[in-house]
């Protein structure tokens, strides 16, 4: 996948251009924003554009941690009419590109799957404190899941035991699927309202 040499940000008044270091890493990860939602009806929470960026190997501290250290994610998926939400535990991958959870067979969420493959994932960092208004992030994860055979899951076992081993005897049931994440977008919320989009698809 090609580096873009900028990225772009659209919640200034004017566009910035972000300059890449040589090695593809942001000095100092300079996406911070510091514009007000309410002066800007261009940001998504008034339905308009985010900043958006194709990802890298060097995402920012942020994502890493969120993505590395939560060992939960709350699943959307499609149940009719209405969306359907669960906690799952899940894993990354270290590039970020994929995440791996698991479900018995015998679950409204696996037979929703089995119908609709597309999934929201929201993961964060919150600890329940008013503190959590300016200091909280979140990132919602777009993406397309695919049950994995016996011959493919190997590597998603791994990764998902190395970070969840006390899940050893659940994973290993004759009814328990591993379900693989393709991910699509990610959308990072830092600081309430600063939003920014890393898009996989290109």
């Amino acid at each position: 996948m090609v580096l873009n040499k900028f990225a772009f940000t659209t919640y200034s008044d004017t566009i910035s251009r972000i300059p890449f270091s040589s090695h593809g890493i942001l000095p100092d990860f300079a996406f911070k924003c510091s514009i007000a939602l309410a002066k800007h009806p261009a940001s998504p929470l008034h339905g308009g554009m985010q900043p958006t960026m194709n990802p890298s190997d060097n995402f920012p501290d942020i994502l890493q941690e969120l993505c590395c250290n939560q060992p939960l994610a709350v699943l959307a998926t499609a149940a009719g009419s209405a969306p359907y939400a669960n906690l799952v535990a899940v894993a990354f991958a270290l590039n970020l590109h994929h995440l791996f959870f698991a479900t018995s067979r015998d679950t409204r969420k696996w037979h929703n799957l089995s119908s609709n493959p597309q999934v929201s994932l929201l993961i964060d960092n919150r600890s329940n404190q008013v503190e959590d208004f300016s200091k909280a992030a979140a990132a919602t994860i777009i993406g397309t899941v695919k049950e994995l055979n016996e011959a493919d899951r190997e590597e998603g076992q791994k990764l998902y035991l190395a970070k969840h081993p006390h899940l050893t005897e659940f994973i290993a049931a004759p009814d328990c699927a591993l379900f693989k994440v393709t991910i699509e977008r990610i959308y990072l919320v830092t600081h309430f309202q600063k939003v920014m989009q890393f898009d996989f698809s290109s």
